[in-house]
């Protein structure tokens, strides 16, 4: 048996189950309420082992469970291991220790900066084509906008099976419902009325109005929302589209009212 194969495979494991306490832990812990967001900076590049399968590892484990459990992973190696393995560049890597320049450091910085901003880009967009497909859906009507429980996949180890996966997933689901109901989480997030206490969304609270973007049906459904949410009530402002000049199809939320009469 090759012993680095043997090591790989340990750290592998090691990587993937510590790991994964972290993330079951962090994500359950407020079950009441939108989980934090769990975020994973892989900054290694080695040399700690001589098999470039040992080194890859922790970033094997982190990118898999990343992608089990839809969290945020950011590997700096993976955008240098090119130019420092391939191309033997020692600007990003040390290959005596972990240790690094101040390059290396620079580029881990820009690589979370760059990486959330995407993340936030992503969730932006997605969560607007939930908002525009729910819309279209529903005609509008917030009551018949589903509903989803917030629950973990089953954890993933060896002793997870392919034929057990479906049994497993409904367990986890079922065990999520049973624990929103027992902790009384309804009440704690929506006032016991079904109306959402508070807006969580990070994304900015805007529109633009341009052709094939939102109609005024879409605003006034934006506006009332964001009224609700927010607690304070629409008075001075419509929804116009003005084609006085020709067929611009230019849509905006115009005021109406005076100054003192807006809100």
């Amino acid at each position: 048996d090759d012993p680095n194969a043997d090591l790989a495979t340990a750290v592998l494991d090691q990587a993937r189950n510590g790991l994964q306490q972290f993330i079951r832990a962090a994500l359950t812990s407020n079950r009441c309420r939108v989980p934090p967001l769990v975020v994973h900076v892989d900054d290694y590049l080695g040399p700690q082992q001589d098999s470039l399968l040992g080194d890859m590892s922790y970033n094997t484990a982190m990118l898999q469970l990343a992608k089990w459990y839809d969290t945020f992973a950011i590997s700096y190696g993976e955008v240098v291991r090119d130019i420092s393995w391939l191309e033997g560049d020692s600007t990003f890597f040390n290959k005596n220790d972990v240790h690094f320049s101040n390059w290396a450091h620079q580029t881990i910085a820009w690589s979370i900066g760059f990486a959330s901003l995407e993340l936030l880009s992503t969730f932006c967009d997605d969560g607007f084509a939930r908002a525009v497909y729910n819309f279209n859906s529903t005609g509008g009507d917030h009551n018949k906008i589903p509903k989803y429980y917030l629950y973990l996949p089953p954890p993933l180890t060896r002793e997870l099976l392919r034929k057990d996966v479906e049994d497993k997933y409904a367990e986890a689901l079922k065990s999520a419902q049973e624990s929103y109901v027992a902790m009384a989480c309804f009440n704690k997030t929506t006032g016991g009325d079904g109306n959402e206490l508070e807006d969580r969304s990070p994304c900015i609270v805007s529109w633009i109005a341009t052709p094939g973007g939102y109609g005024v049906p879409q605003i006034s459904h934006f506006m009332d929302r964001h009224s609700k949410n927010s607690g304070v009530p629409i008075r001075g402002w419509k929804t116009e589209n003005q084609l006085a000049e020709g067929w611009g199809n230019k849509i905006g939320w115009v005021a109406t009212q005076s100054d003192e009469q807006q809100r």
